[in-house]
């Protein structure tokens, strides 16, 4: 006989299964995205490296942070969210453009304030200019190319 654990639903604004504020779901509520309403930094992004080899779409940001971590080490934006533990939770990891855009559509706050440049994990994939998507508030969120070297803030997520 199988027993089945049973399954919590989620929606957006809950509060997640590691205490953070829910502003992603999928598969009607069994999964999603969690955002701390805590921010670190700030710091850099990491290097260039691993700039071309990030991706912006929503599932990639905890593969973009290892891809960062193996190229730059952890004196990073990327160390930053990966080092964070809430909840009883370590797997947070720095966003990819999309799941910050998502996050900031949600309209939960969580790590949103009116004072920070939140780095995403995706690199733009220009090996010139070596910089990096952020959301940025001028007068409302906007997507930012900001250069690696810039100490901005980090919103680690993680999904559940």
């Amino acid at each position: 006989i199988k027993i089945s654990q049973p399954v919590t639903l989620y929606n957006v604004g809950d509060t997640g299964p590691a205490g953070g504020l829910v502003f992603y779901v999928t598969n009607n509520g069994a999964n999603g995205l969690e955002a701390t309403s805590t921010i670190t930094g700030p710091t850099t992004w990491g290097c260039s490296d691993a700039q071309s080899t990030t991706y912006t779409a929503i599932g990639e940001g905890q593969n973009n942070t290892a891809q960062i971590i193996e190229k730059c080490g952890t004196v990073n934006a990327a160390g930053d969210a990966s080092s964070y533990q809430s909840g009883g939770y370590a797997d947070w990891y720095l966003p990819s453009l999309d799941e910050l855009s998502a996050l900031k559509e949600s309209n939960v706050g969580a790590c949103l304030s009116n004072s920070s440049t939140l780095w995403s994990s995706s690199g733009v994939p220009d090996t010139v200019f070596h910089t990096a998507y952020s959301l940025a508030y001028v007068f409302g969120w906007l997507v930012a190319e900001t250069p690696l070297s810039e100490s901005n803030y980090v919103c680690p997520i993680r999904s559940f």
